[in-house]
């Protein structure tokens, strides 16, 4: 199978990808996500925060801080292929 990236804002978006991925025979080997700005005004998704504890198990869960930090990122990652979806 093939090493798989999900770029995906939130985890509606990413849960239903990696587990279709998973049933296809790859290896999701990460979750990539923007970090949460620090806004406190700002409530809390219905899904809650996202944290290693929220994201689907066995996949690892990586924060960007900035786009400019995502090559790099996913060149440590050696992925296949990466899949983006509803990412700003």
């Amino acid at each position: 199978g093939w090493r798989v990236v999900v770029i995906a804002a939130v985890l509606p978006d990413a849960a239903p990808v990696i587990e279709y991925v998973r049933e296809m025979g790859h290896d999701v080997v990460a979750w990539l996500i923007a970090r949460r700005p620090q806004d406190r005004d700002r409530p809390l998704p219905p899904w809650g925060e996202t944290t290693d504890r929220s994201a689907p198990q066995g996949v690892n869960l990586v924060m960007a801080r900035d786009k400019a930090d995502l090559a790099p990122i996913l060149r440590g990652l050696e992925p296949d292929v990466v899949l983006c979806s509803g990412f700003s």
